[in-house]
C-alpha cells in the first residue's frame, strides 16, 4: 500500500512550532517584552524558541496585520496610580521569581518580568 505524502490538507503545517506558540510570542511582544524575554518566558513554559526565531514570528504576523505596531496597544492607557510587586512561582519543579507591574485603578497587569533570585530578594 502506498502513501501519497505529497497530498497535505492545507490547513497542516510543516512548521516545528504551532499557531498557538507564534500567537503568544507576538502578544508577549506586543504587550512590551524584548525578542529575548519573549524567548526566556516562552522557555519558561516549556516552549523553545529562540530570540530570532520570535523576531521572524513578529515580522511574518506584521506582515498579515496592517498597522500592527506596539506602540498603539497601551496607545490609549494612561494610568494614575502604577504598582508593583514580587512573587514566585512554580514551573517545571522549580520556583520562578516573577516581578509584577500593575494599573493600581483597573487591575490590569503591564508586565511581567523574570527575576533572578538575588533582585527578588533585594
Amino acid at each position: 500500500m502506498r502513501r501519497d505524502l505529497a497530498r497535505v490538507p492545507e490547513r497542516v503545517s510543516h512548521d516545528h512550532v504551532s499557531q498557538r506558540v507564534k500567537g503568544l510570542a507576538v502578544m508577549l511582544y506586543l504587550l512590551g517584552l524584548s525578542y529575548g524575554a519573549v524567548s526566556l518566558a516562552l522557555e519558561a513554559l516549556g516552549v523553545f524558541l529562540s530570540k530570532s526565531q520570535v523576531y521572524d514570528v513578529v515580522q511574518a504576523a506584521a506582515e498579515r496585520v496592517p498597522g500592527m505596531r506596539r506602540e498603539a496597544v497601551f496607545d490609549a492607557l494612561r494610568t494614575p496610580a502604577l504598582g508593583s510587586d514580587v512573587t514566585c512561582v512554580r514551573c517545571h519543579g522549580q520556583w520562578l521569581p516573577l516581578g509584577l507591574c500593575v494599573d493600581d485603578t483597573h487591575g490590569l497587569v503591564l508586565s511581567v518580568d523574570a527575576l533572578s533570585g538575588e533582585t527578588a530578594t533585594s
